[in-house]
């Protein structure tokens, strides 16, 4: 008997001079279908210009009339805006103009709209502080999402981001399929916030990277993080971007490079984090230890296990040498997570004990939350390999132990 498939077509939108990331687009789509979607009932279909056959009438109304006839609609911006789409220039360009009637198609329960996601393509932080008229169109519309908080917006610094973000796309939608629960109501954004560290979930390992935790006392990049927590990314950006562009200051460095992780624009951040380790100064093995962590984050974040082990193992090296408790139990934890994943249970509850050891002796609740969250993860392999109970007991009280701290922590933190 032949299985259903519906078919759910997406519309990407976008300026010149982002063809790769249209070809991208189609590429991600297809390959997505053969490996998930299709096997679950569902076909994604790519629609763009290129789709729409000539005829009689003003081109972007061809475009519009393809558009209309989409589920979903993916627009993409680099550092071209683009120019107006008709002669009377109601529109300042054609990928506005989709926008706008892709909105139109949402707001309407006859079409089949069902969502429209902007995804921006970063630029170079020399560019944000010397933005030309195509440019600052792109950013003006970018602060207006912010602050409508409307629709759904991201940021991607390389094509393998662009490719993850679509994908996390494509899984949602076909979940959204399976349950039936796609509305026409736009999604609601939750902002990232500039230090802010999540309660890790059940069988979820934490994991910290080495940051500086004072408040900068660079006044623009204050002036930047308050803009992040409040939402402003953009804004935020460009001051980040402004503070690291006046010369080779370590903070701004290490708090551009904070900010692009938290934003999952690891790349970019990987380049700050590697720009701070050449630091010089009286504090230069402080930066460089922190510069190791946060590497070891990124790499540990993209599956690289053995270079995330070696950048923790140097910024433990030099935390040692500097004597920096609070870095060192960090380390410690992390390097505990990574041994973790390569069944090396042993050396794992060793490094962990170790960093809740020191959380302890410095009264750090969050060392300590983060320390016994690890170690139910990793007593809790250790019995599921010997089924020993008394390990499975710890596993559950360390674990419980360390949420209730978890939220204590963030509690007072909020």
């Amino acid at each position: 008997m032949p299985k259903k498939t519906t078919e759910y077509r997406i519309f990407i939108a976008s300026p010149g001079g982002l063809s790769n990331e249209r070809e991208l687009f189609r590429s991600t789509i297809q390959e997505y279908n053969v490996r998930d979607a299709v096997p679950r009932g569902v076909l994604f279909t790519p629609v763009g210009w290129e789709n729409t056959s000539p005829g009689i009438g003003r081109p972007e109304e061809l475009i519009l009339k393809d558009l209309r006839e989409c589920d979903y609609l993916v627009l993409v911006l680099f550092d071209r805006w683009g120019s107006p789409s008709d002669k009377e220039g109601k529109f300042s360009s054609g990928t506005y103009e989709e926008f706008v009637e892709g909105k139109k198609c949402l707001a309407d329960s006859t079409k089949s709209m069902r969502e429209i996601v902007v995804l921006f393509k970063a630029l170079d932080h020399s560019r944000l502080t010397d933005p030309g008229k195509q440019l600052k169109q792109v950013l003006a519309f970018r602060q207006h999402l912010e602050a409508s908080k409307e629709l759904l917006y991201d940021t991607f610094d390389d094509e393998r981001a662009f490719r993850e973000k679509l994908e996390r796309l494509l899984a949602k939608w076909v979940r959204d399929h399976e349950r039936k629960t796609a509305g026409k109501k736009p999604v609601e954004i939750t902002w990232p916030v500039i230090a802010a560290a999540a309660v890790p979930k059940p069988g979820e390992a934490p994991r910290s990277a080495d940051i500086l935790q004072q408040t900068p006392t660079n006044k623009l990049l204050q002036k930047a993080e308050q803009h992040a927590r409040k939402g402003r990314l953009t804004e935020a950006e460009r001051l980040f971007a402004t503070a690291v562009a006046r010369g080779s200051d370590p903070e701004a460095i290490n708090g551009y490079g904070r900010f692009l992780a938290h934003l999952g624009r690891l790349s970019q951040a990987q380049e700050m984090f590697e720009r701070l380790l050449g630091t010089s100064g009286p504090r230069k093995d402080e930066w460089r230890a922190h510069a190791y962590g946060n590497l070891g984050v990124i790499a540990d974040t993209r599956g690289d296990l053995n270079r995330a082990a070696q950048m923790y193992h140097d910024a433990l090296e030099l935390n040692k040498r500097l004597k920096m408790q609070r870095q060192i139990a960090i380390s410690l934890h992390n390097l505990a997570m990574i041994h973790r994943r390569r069944r090396r249970l042993t050396l794992a509850e060793c490094e962990i004990r170790q960093s809740l050891d020191l959380g302890r002796e410095l009264k750090d609740s969050w060392i300590i939350a983060m320390a016994l969250a690890g170690l139910g993860l990793i007593c809790r392999d250790q019995y599921e390999a010997s089924k020993r109970s008394r390990l499975l007991s710890e596993a559950e009280q360390t674990s419980s132990e360390a949420l209730r701290l978890y939220q204590k922590v963030t509690l007072l933190s909020g």
